[in-house]
């Protein structure tokens, strides 16, 4: 019974402290860093961050979406990573949808987070890597040299 007891207390310990750990390991990370370490890809080098939010959940779920401005088109990364077409109506609501979810509490009420100028702009023609539903999402916009990268992981 002892044992038990002992075993049920490390689980508390781990449960609690892990959230912690990991934002001590991982929270002075770039947004950059963060992208890469995730999604196991390399960034173009040539780009200024424009807005970056990142949240660690209490289990160590992350939120992260980050906006990127390039210098160039980045031809390489975009082949390497088999970014393809995506003009998706279905697509692209739920990719908003997955941003107007990303809220926090504030008083008694609960407010978006990410501010509308960076949403992406669906009008001025994309393509991306990966889905919004599934966690892990990359845009590209070659009209205006931005990179927005979604991520969730629970």
């Amino acid at each position: 019974m002892k044992k038990r007891y002992i075993a049920i207390a490390i689980a508390v310990v781990v449960v609690a402290v892990l959230p912690w750990y990991r934002l001590l390991l991982y929270g002075k990370e770039t947004p950059t860093e963060r992208i890469e370490r995730i999604c196991g890809i390399e960034l173009p080098e040539e780009m200024d961050i424009e807005y970056d939010y990142y949240t660690l959940g209490g289990l160590g779920e992350v939120t992260a979406y980050s906006v990127f401005h390039l210098k160039k088109e980045p031809t390489e990364f975009l082949n390497e990573y088999s970014f393809g077409d995506a003009d998706n109506y279905d697509f692209e609501n739920e990719f908003t949808t997955a941003l107007d979810r990303i809220r926090r509490i504030k008083g008694k009420t609960t407010v978006k987070v990410i501010p509308s100028e960076y949403y992406p702009d669906w009008e001025s023609g994309y393509s991306c890597k990966g889905s919004s539903y599934y966690g892990h999402c990359a845009l590209y916009f070659p009209n205006t040299l931005r990179l927005v990268v979604l991520l969730r992981t629970y």
